[in-house]
């Protein structure tokens, strides 16, 4: 357990070290979204995760994404409801959806449970602003963060930085 915490504070000093780029940033918002807002026992999550840790996208942004939509996901589980039902009852998609549940592997997406489904629908429909918002964010905020804290005696023990002494200038 132990080093699991300082696997993630590792994680978290490299993100703000600016050791990856906003775009990898960006894509661990995004994907952390889709993972957190889909139900876990969903085929769809399993591929997400395998995505996330096969890609070059950023694990300590992905996983506090996680676990910050999946909050969202939890407390709006009746929106998600009622945007999936109204999604499985649109009559001219019937035909696809019995074909989607007679399929191998499809159904193990759980696309018929109406929370699932709204799920998905809402991970797909904000899959494009997530991005590019999370992205012009690390482009322009993430700097000025590193900045802040490179001044902190904290992050500077964590990454081993030099902490410069506060009489003569020089470093400790």
């Amino acid at each position: 357990m132990i080093h699991s915490f300082f696997t993630f504070l590792r994680l978290m000093v490299s993100t703000f070290r600016g050791t990856h780029s906003p775009q990898q940033l960006a894509w661990g918002v995004t994907l952390g979204l889709a993972f957190g807002l889909i139900p876990n026992d969903s085929l769809l999550v399993a591929i997400l995760g395998v995505v996330i840790l096969a890609t070059k996208t950023n694990l300590f942004v992905a996983s506090v994404s996680v676990i910050v939509f999946s909050w969202f996901g939890f407390l709006g589980d009746e929106l998600l409801h009622r945007l999936g039902a109204r999604i499985l009852t649109v009559p001219a998609w019937q035909e696809f959806f019995a074909w989607a549940s007679n399929a191998p592997v499809v159904p193990w997406t759980r696309f018929n449970n109406t929370v699932a489904m709204g799920s998905i629908a809402l991970s797909i429909a904000l899959f494009y602003p997530t991005y590019h918002l999370s992205l012009a964010f690390f482009d322009n905020i993430l700097p000025k963060i590193h900045c802040k804290l490179s001044k902190s005696r904290v992050y500077r023990f964590v990454t081993r930085t030099p902490i410069p002494s506060t009489s003569t200038g020089e470093t400790t």
